[in-house]
């Protein structure tokens, strides 16, 4: 009990003092070079290293002042009340901001003699979200650790004499020192500092901003197929509690790894296996923001367009949280001389899908303008398309393969989802260890009813494989053409079966660019004269049938 008294002492001391140094504030003059705005922007000038030039009367564009240094845009508004804040008097000085594009980012400071509601302060937080302006809040609490008397605790011994000289109210500079010093040495002020000095950046509140939006905008995306395809143009939905997804947490580590001391990783795997999922999921696991571009975008685009093209997808898919393009092109402009923190990563996905497109120079050309940006490259590719058109002239070292489920995870997600292992026969169970052919029969299918399930064979599966990939937009040919063309291709080898030709039949045929590239049905033949064969998968489908009507 005895030791208690000497605290409770202290802290009410200690509050007694507090009040003494905000009501020697109140009564600073409001505006000008010796009042409240002078004594801020003397603050903010030593804190950011960053002298303050006091704004004119008149139209303002929502500051009372602003930074030397344009490299690091700092301004503020000072309000010295004594009674609420209201609503009107702030907001708007948010929307006044945003029509400044000049800045690559820019730090609002509201200075504040009163408290600043919670309501308003998160207004001001989401409209500056929108406008591309990161806040910082200064503002008087009489209940707990002021943020703004800590500012002004730490911005130089002088301050206390400073205040003392120009207030109305009587207050000596002897005693607003004591107490600003006895602040700095107290734990709770010592602690509020220790997370309010590094707030004072513009460039580092206006990245983390983008980077939390980032990753809220691709959780969002991810969780739905239907909004995945709007967003990214296909359905890659690894978050979606609706499709079965294991973490995979080997691929994962082995890509945050490679990203470290890599500029480029590359991601391979067969049709199904879920490499643009991996991909997607390592936009989440990166410390910083991550974009995800489709094959599709870069077509018709020339090397020199490359980083608009960048610069467009990081406004979009930060949520548009920094506002407009231009502040976007001077922002990533800066990170010439001034990378991020974390580097971003910028994920090409499928370049197998755009065969024509000459990915060697474009991946070369992005690689290079990426690394002097702070940026890391992610591409995803079928391994045969990337080991034939690409590999040779982009080396970014070995690619990782995602492979198929093992049996114990397809074990693991039907067991998940109550289907029993009897249901299926081997072979059908050794087809669902490719993911898209399990996530369609698990969407299509009813769950826990065996008669469903004990008809499923390979061949249902592959057909409703086809007007699953047209209807995600994954091909450029209709599942009635490419069934057309199989059945024509089957008819030759049973047409030379029944010729009875000395030659045994082959499944070899002339050579199509697009259906090699895609190998889902097709492989490239070796060797000088080219030409392509049909994998046995397309020989299953010339006399399936589907799944589901539609």
């Amino acid at each position: 009990m005895y030791g208690s008294v000497p605290q409770n002492i202290f802290e009410l001391t200690m509050s007694i003092e507090v009040d003494i140094l905000r009501d020697a504030i109140r009564s600073l003059k409001a505006t000008g070079k010796d009042g409240f705005e002078g004594l801020l922007a003397l603050a903010l000038g030593r804190i950011t290293k960053n002298p303050m030039r006091l704004a004119a009367s008149g139209f303002q564009f929502g500051v009372d002042g602003q930074g030397e240094d344009r490299n690091n845009p700092v301004c503020f508004e000072a309000k010295r009340y004594k009674s609420k804040i209201s609503r009107e008097t702030v907001l708007t000085k948010i929307a006044d901001l945003g029509r400044r594009d000049d800045e690559a980012d820019i730090l609002w400071v509201l200075g504040a003699t009163v408290e600043i509601p919670n309501q308003i302060a998160q207004h001001l937080q989401t409209d500056g979200l929108k406008q591309g302006v990161a806040t910082l809040l200064l503002d008087w609490n009489d209940n707990g650790v002021s943020s703004l008397a800590t500012t002004l605790a730490n911005a130089g011994d002088d301050i206390g004499e400073w205040i003392a000289v120009r207030a109305k109210k009587d207050a000596s500079a002897i005693d607003l020192t004591r107490i600003l010093d006895a602040m700095r040495q107290t734990a709770e002020y010592q602690e509020r500092w220790s997370s309010l000095r590094f707030q004072f950046s513009a460039s580092e509140i206006s990245t983390g901003n983008a980077t939390v939006n980032n990753k809220i905008w691709l959780a969002e995306t991810f969780k739905s197929s239907s909004m995945a395809r709007q967003r990214l143009g296909q359905p890659t939905a690894p978050e979606s509690s609706e499709i079965p997804v294991l973490p995979r947490q080997e691929i994962q580590d082995e890509i945050v790894s490679r990203l470290a001391a890599n500029p480029t990783v590359v991601i391979v795997g067969e049709e199904g296996r879920g490499k643009s999922w991996v991909a997607a999921k390592a936009c989440l696991n990166v410390p910083g923001f991550a974009i995800i571009v489709g094959a599709e975008k870069f077509e018709g685009r020339t090397s020199s367009q490359l980083g608009s093209l960048i610069v467009d997808e990081l406004a979009k898919q930060c949520g548009d949280s920094a506002g407009t393009g231009v502040r976007w092109e001077k922002r990533v402009r800066a990170w010439q001389s001034q990378p991020p923190k974390s580097p971003f990563v910028v994920v090409v996905d499928g370049i197998n899908q755009r065969p024509d497109i000459k990915w060697v120079h474009i991946l070369t050309v992005l690689e290079g303008w990426l690394v002097n940006h702070g940026g890391k490259l992610i591409v995803t590719s079928r391994p045969t398309y990337f080991q034939k058109n690409v590999q040779g002239g982009f080396h970014p070292g070995r690619p990782i393969n995602v492979q198929n489920w093992s049996a114990k995870e397809r074990d693991q997600i039907l067991q998940q989802r109550g289907i029993e292992q009897n249901w299926l026969d081997p072979k059908t169970k050794e087809s669902l260890c490719n993911p898209r052919l399990l996530g369609i029969a698990l969407s299509v299918l009813p769950v826990k009813k065996d008669d469903a399930w004990k008809g499923l064979n390979v061949e249902r599966l592959l057909f409703e494989h086809i007007l699953r990939t047209e209807k995600d937009q994954y091909e450029n040919v209709a599942p009635a053409d490419l069934c057309l063309r199989l059945s024509a291709d089957a008819q030759r080898i049973l047409d030379q079966i029944d010729g009875n030709s000395d030659e045994m039949p082959t499944p070899v045929f002339e050579i199509e660019a697009r259906a090699v590239a895609e190998s889902r049905f097709f492989q490239a033949i070796p060797g000088p004269h080219g030409g392509y064969k049909r994998l046995c998968c397309a020989n299953q489908l010339t006399d399936g049938s589907p799944l589901s009507p539609d």
